[in-house]
């Protein structure tokens, strides 16, 4: 009689495949170490806090305060203080200048939840810079690969240990002896160099993307300023109060190219896991509804609770009015419902939706729409101001093809927003692998000379 496999008798020895061993790390490669990051620091330098006379524009050195601290191993580098800290002030206070050989990171963050708390940072810059208060720099010294430590920080183990070892309610933070004692795997110095490497030729990808996503978006800007201005082909311009237009165009008021215009329910609704999509200001983004995470209502909530106006058509158009203003999208095929904090614009034959939608997401008429809105604490558009907004009105033929002018740019800018967030799925994929020791990397070895 065969014998019934007896789980009680495995030791942790037999769970463990080949190749592996246990750590206090969990399961890694047997080549591989575990290290504590404080035996590679070489050099430390912590922020000095900062008061207003120690900065004079142009003079001295950037300031990196905590907001530049972002993941993915990269200084956001449009985050750092526009001012500069003065040269005598640089020179006085050495302890707290870095180059470009450093690492940088913020064990203090002002959210809760702590968010940038830990991520390393490096740059690749000949500038050297000042380290606000709560920002650390740390050189590593020649047994660890500083691109692999960097990597490694934004690795769902770290993040979590980030999470565990930070103090504090109002001012979140970590102290430094409890950060520096984290412990991380160690590949053979050869391999790390390598999951570097490869890691680092996806961020370079990412990185042409978003530059290709910022161009298409200026772009976009200018098509904004020179076509909802001069439109296409005219020669011959008036004066309106909107500024010099083409002598064909209309000045009106928006309400007068609207048949409907209203805002949504402000009646408490049922939730249900599987209905009709429940759209609030928030998921009105970039010029799209996104439902992830959208709370849902029954179908017989839907019918029996709201009244149309809080049922948005397709091709309707959405307008942020509370919290979050000006913000705007087109409705799609998909039934769903809207709260007070957004206002429902129907158009009627005088306007193409395609272009009215793209019209309001114009600077100037995004910053009229803000600058006309009430109240104090918590800002607000009244539809019965934005209603009375004037607007430029071309033909509908030139409002189509303007209209299909924006689309293509705006399909472009999705086509890169969706290549990018394949390679950062590819990145996160890799990490999970690569940085675990999941997935080994072929390091080739040097022939002797």
């Amino acid at each position: 009689m065969k014998r019934e496999f007896d789980k009680t008798n495995i030791s942790q020895n037999d769970l463990i495949k080949e190749g592996y061993k246990d750590s206090a790390l969990g399961e890694i490669p047997e080549d591989w170490e575990v290290g504590v990051i404080n035996d590679f620091v070489e050099t430390f330098k912590g922020g000095a806090a900062l008061k207003p006379s120690d900065f004079v524009v142009q003079k001295g050195f950037p300031v990196i305060p905590k907001k530049a601290i972002g993941r993915g191993g990269k200084l956001e580098i449009d985050r750092l203080n526009p001012t500069f800290c003065s040269l005598t002030f640089a020179e006085a206070n050495a302890t707290n200048i870095i180059d470009e050989s450093y690492i940088v990171t913020t064990l203090r963050d002002l959210v809760p939840s702590g968010p940038s708390i830990g991520y390393m940072v490096q740059f690749h810059s000949k500038e050297r810079y000042v380290l606000a208060q709560g920002v650390y720099g740390f050189k590593v010294n020649e047994s660890i690969c500083r691109d692999f430590l960097v990597q490694y920080s934004n690795t769902l183990e770290f993040r979590k240990v980030m999470q565990q070892i930070k103090v504090g309610s109002t001012q979140v933070h970590i102290r430094n002896k409890d950060y520096f004692g984290v412990t991380i795997p160690l590949p053979p110095l050869p391999e790390q160099q390598k999951i570097a490497q490869i890691l680092s030729t996806v961020d370079e990808k990412i990185d042409i993307i978003n530059q290709q996503i910022a161009e298409t978006t200026e772009l976009k800007k200018g098509l904004m300023q020179r076509l909802l201005t001069k439109g296409i082909g005219h020669t011959k311009f008036k004066d309106s109060p909107l500024g010099e237009i083409p002598k064909s165009w209309e000045v009106v008021k928006l309400g007068d190219v609207l048949s409907f215009i209203t805002y949504g329910f402000t009646n408490p609704m049922p939730t249900v896991k599987d209905g009709i999509l429940m759209i609030t200001a928030t998921n009105v983004k970039n010029g799209i509804i996104d439902v992830d995470g959208c709370r849902r209502t029954s179908i017989e909530a839907y019918t029996n609770l709201l009244t149309e106006k809080s049922k948005p058509k397709e091709n309707d158009i959405l307008l942020t009015k509370d919290g979050s203003l000006g913000r705007v999208a087109l409705v799609g095929k998909e039934k769903m419902c809207i709260n007070q904090s957004i206002a429902l614009l129907r158009c009627n034959e005088f306007v193409k939706h395609e272009f009215l939608t793209h019209l309001l997401q114009a600077p100037f008429y995004q910053a009229k729409m803000i600058g006309d809105a009430g109240g104090s604490t918590i800002k607000h558009i009244y539809i019965t101001r934005v209603d009375k907004m004037k607007i430029v009105m071309p033909s509908i033929s030139e409002q189509n093809h303007i209209a299909s002018i924006f689309s293509t740019v705006d399909n472009k800018l999705e086509i890169l927003k969706d290549k990018k967030s394949e390679h950062q799925e590819l990145k996160k994929g890799l990490m999970q692998q690569l940085l675990t020791g999941k997935v080994r990397v072929k390091v080739e070895e040097r022939v002797a000379q």
